[in-house]
């Protein structure tokens, strides 16, 4: 039981992530585990989720490429709060929670000189792009996707990331 609430709990913390404008209320055997505002406050929710220390390190990003229409929202952490395995990478795609090797890998791209070797960042980031330059449809899970340029979305997470960093005293 303790094995399957842990499971629970991570979905519906990634749900509260994915959509900060819906209030959450999750108990577990009778306690609270998890109450969200709803108030669209992102920071607000990853320090419910992540606690004080991860909130207070972290970084806001706001990048647009008007050529491909890709609009990047989020918040990475500060290189100290970086992690020893990619759990910590939050991306979500036009709302939809998911796993990229691309997203990944332009990430920790953009953080090239900031981290130690075999660190990894912890993100929360929402990417909104064409629905017609993704397909959810690789994966039953629809957990993976794929997309149309996917050297332009490397390049697009890599360059804003590393923008994100640079004024930043780190």
């Amino acid at each position: 039981p303790q094995t399957e609430a842990g499971y629970i709990t991570d979905l519906i913390e990634k749900q509260a992530l994915s959509h900060p404008l819906i209030s959450f209320h999750y108990r577990v055997n009778g306690q609270d585990k998890l109450h969200t505002t709803g108030n669209e406050n992102l920071r607000e929710l990853i320090y419910r989720i992540y606690g004080r220390e991860t909130a207070g390190a972290i970084i806001p990003v706001h990048a647009e490429d008007q050529e491909s229409v890709m609009v990047l929202d989020g918040f990475m952490g500060r290189p100290e709060v970086s992690r020893s395995s990619r759990s910590f990478e939050t991306f979500f795609i036009n709302g939809r929670m998911l796993r990229s090797k691309e997203l990944s890998a332009g990430l920790e791209e953009g953080y090239r000189t900031d981290l130690m070797q075999h660190r990894f960042p912890f993100a929360v980031l929402h990417l909104t792009m064409p629905p017609e330059q993704v397909d959810v449809n690789v994966h039953p899970s629809k957990m993976e996707v794929r997309f149309t340029d996917r050297r332009a979305v490397f390049r697009f997470l890599e360059t804003s990331v590393h923008e994100a960093l640079r004024p930043v005293e780190l």
